[in-house]
């Protein structure tokens, strides 16, 4: 997805959703415990791969524009330093940003 290499655009969680739902034929309500489960799952896997929380990039679409609080809790778990919210996403922002900047993603 184009988004992920630029430095500004994000998902908001509906647009996400949406996106899921077309690429899966699930639907998934952004409420929806499976969607939360769904992206801590491939954080997991991207993080474990070097590669970062990549839910960076799925935020609110109100005026924090920040991810929900599960990826806090989900890079806490993970031994990463939250304490500020707005400080640790703009560094794992950056650094998602940078590993997939010269990467193909479908």
């Amino acid at each position: 997805e184009s988004r992920l290499k630029s430095t500004g655009p994000k998902f908001a969680y509906t647009d996400f959703r949406d996106l899921l739902e077309r690429r899966t034929g699930k639907h998934f309500g952004v409420r929806d415990k499976r969607f939360h489960e769904l992206l801590c799952d491939v954080c997991r896997k991207t993080e474990k791969e070097g590669k970062g929380l990549i839910s960076v990039i799925v935020v609110h679409a109100g005026p924090d524009k920040l991810p929900g609080g599960e990826f806090f809790t989900l890079a806490e778990e993970l031994g990463r330093n939250v304490v500020n919210h707005r400080q640790f996403w703009k560094e794992e922002n950056k650094r998602v940003r940078e590993k997939y900047r010269t990467q193909t993603v479908a």
